[in-house]
């Protein structure tokens, strides 16, 4: 004679398994999710400082050529230039970098207060 919850038996360590292996999958997606945005958050923080760096030089608060100083600022924050132009009074620049396999850009945009 069988019992009646036979089908049961055994069941709790295989779901628990799953459960366990879908939050860590969740968590793990999480976490990179947090990565990316603060990656690029931080790519965002370069492209400002390299767009700043062109204007001020353009206008001479500091001394050098306005796209190698940008340049400059995006290499020393772990990035790379993609493009720097200087249009009237306006500083357009845009970083890239990779992250793990991805591509990563911003642009920012600087011009002396009037």
């Amino acid at each position: 004679m069988r019992h009646s919850g036979w089908i049961d038996r055994g069941s709790t360590p295989v779901v628990s398994l799953i459960v366990l292996s879908l939050l860590a999958f969740l968590g793990f997606g999480v976490g990179l999710g947090i990565a990316f945005a603060s990656q690029q958050s931080r790519l965002q923080l370069v492209a400002d400082l390299s767009a700043l760096a062109a204007s001020d030089s353009r206008i001479g608060l500091i001394a050098g050529f306005p796209c190698p100083n940008a340049s400059e600022i995006a290499l020393l924050n772990g990035a790379n230039l993609q493009f720097c132009r200087i249009v009237g009074g306006v500083a357009s620049v845009e970083v890239g970098k990779n992250f793990l396999g991805l591509s990563l850009f911003a642009s920012a945009e600087a011009a002396p207060s009037e």
